[in-house]
């Protein structure tokens, strides 16, 4: 493993790890905002929590397993807009990026040179 690639790969886990985190709070905040508004709260929090739970748990794995890390950060950013609505677009945006460094920095198949 090169340094660029480990560079690229710790770059990953910690914008992943700050995206996991906004994704928690926007859907706290989503939570917050239904609950006062409409007078209970809706049922995606659990969706949102879990969201974030692998969100972080693939930017934990990014640098061991890039691949599997960028598909569950792309997946829960994704199911973060339907959970919060127009506010999970900030928590996909964060997420899509992490995913591009730990995806960009996977290792190739290399042929064998005959």
């Amino acid at each position: 493993m090169t340094i660029l690639n480990l560079a690229g790969r710790t770059l990953a886990m910690v914008i992943g790890i700050l995206g996991a985190i906004v994704a928690f709070i926007i859907t706290i905040l989503n939570f917050t905002v239904k609950l006062f508004t409409v007078g209970f709260g809706n049922a995606h929090t659990p969706t949102g929590i879990a969201m974030s739970i692998i969100a972080l748990i693939g930017a934990l794995i990014a640098i061991p397993f890039p691949t599997v890390s960028a598909v569950l950060m792309v997946i829960a950013g994704i199911v973060m807009l339907f959970v919060a609505g127009g506010w999970g677009i900030l928590p996909l945006i964060i997420l899509a990026i992490a995913a591009i460094f730990a995806f960009l920095d996977r290792h190739h198949a290399r042929r064998a040179r005959v």
